[in-house]
């Protein structure tokens, strides 16, 4: 195989390799979102559930909301992590140092995997 060939290969690898990535981001950003906006109406319904007047119902869900609102800064501040770390990724040379790219890019899975641990463990707190 001619060099010309494996870098056509390497250059199809690296763009599957990235398309990879987009997709994890993505998912990972639409979980939780998806996630918070479960959490948020089943807490309004457990609160409502649990109050027999309007101030009862306020307070707990002004509580919710605040221990929710903690919650959802934490998991952002976690997705610009997760942005910045791939942009980090994309500024190797994918022709010479795809090892690193790949490797990189392994982390940041490894952060998207992590944001999903997490979310699910506090959403549990919930």
């Amino acid at each position: 195989m001619s060099s010309e060939g494996s870098q056509k290969v390497n250059e199809q690898q690296a763009q599957n390799y990235i398309g990879q990535l987009n997709l994890v981001f993505e998912q990972t950003e639409q979980m939780v979102k998806q996630s918070f906006q479960e959490t948020l109406m089943g807490l309004k319904e457990k609160c409502f559930k649990q109050s027999d007047k309007a101030l009862d119902f306020v307070d707990c869900t002004n509580k919710k909301s605040q221990q929710f609102e903690s919650l959802s800064k934490t998991m952002k501040l976690r997705l610009n992590f997760m942005e910045k770390k791939m942009e980090q990724c994309f500024q190797f040379d994918l022709n010479t140092e795809f090892d690193q790219f790949k490797k990189c890019g392994s982390q940041v899975v490894q952060v998207g995997k992590n944001v999903q641990d997490i979310l699910m463990q506090e959403l549990e707190k919930q």
